[in-house]
């Protein structure tokens, strides 16, 4: 959206109001192969309502030139990390209660983030989950829908107080986000972790770039 010119606040706010598509298209999917945790479903939620709704109100009041390549060298930081542990995101592993509680404190940190600007956050809470989390990349997908819905609403709000909506960019984008969750969460199950994790990798590092010389 921002490459075919919409200005950055309407972007942003045609986007929180078109991923609640992407929230429920693949939620019945996770569901039947239980893929959600529901124990961290809570927490989370009420983390992302508050720090969308933070972010939000940040972007509503303030402009965002530099994001594009900060956001562009953090998210290529992290593909090392995912080297080094073959595992990550593959298997469930065992976290402790202190990981437990600090991964809920920058889930809302990032949630501010992703209220603020979205671009490139998605790889923020996919590490989160893993790191803080133990959560395979499938567990991930299903259970980041509802806390992602509850994010996105808090977004809505601050836009939809501040009139920063366009109804025909809106018939446009929540059909295509619900049409290509549903089918993505079909495949994604099908491929499994491993597969995943390959081309969430090739995907972090061709975005990474591209925010970065843009």
């Amino acid at each position: 959206m921002l490459f075919v010119g919409i200005p950055p606040q309407l972007a942003m706010a045609t986007h929180s109001v078109g991923a609640l598509g992407w929230r429920l298209g693949g939620l019945r999917q996770f569901l039947k192969a239980n893929k959600i945790v529901w124990k961290f479903v809570l927490p989370l939620s009420i983390a992302a309502f508050l720090g969308a709704t933070v972010g939000a109100y940040i972007l509503v009041s303030t402009s965002e030139e530099l994001l594009n390549k900060i956001v562009g060298f953090l998210i290529l930081f992290f593909i090392p990390f995912s080297l080094i542990k073959k595992n990550l995101g593959v298997e469930r592993t065992e976290i402790s209660k202190t990981r437990e509680y600090v991964g809920y404190f920058i889930y809302f940190l990032v949630s501010v983030w992703a209220g603020f600007f979205a671009a490139g956050t998605g790889i923020f809470f996919l590490y989160l989950y893993m790191w803080f989390f133990g959560l395979t990349i499938l567990e991930i997908k299903g259970t980041d829908k509802i806390p992602g819905m509850f994010l996105d609403i808090g977004a809505i709000i601050i836009f939809f107080i501040n009139g920063i909506f366009n109804p025909l960019f809106l018939l446009a984008f929540v059909p295509g986000t619900f049409l290509g969750a549903t089918l993505g969460a079909k495949y994604a199950i099908k491929l499994g972790d491993r597969w995943l994790r390959v081309i969430i990798l090739i995907t972090i590092a061709l975005m990474s770039l591209k925010l970065i010389f843009q």
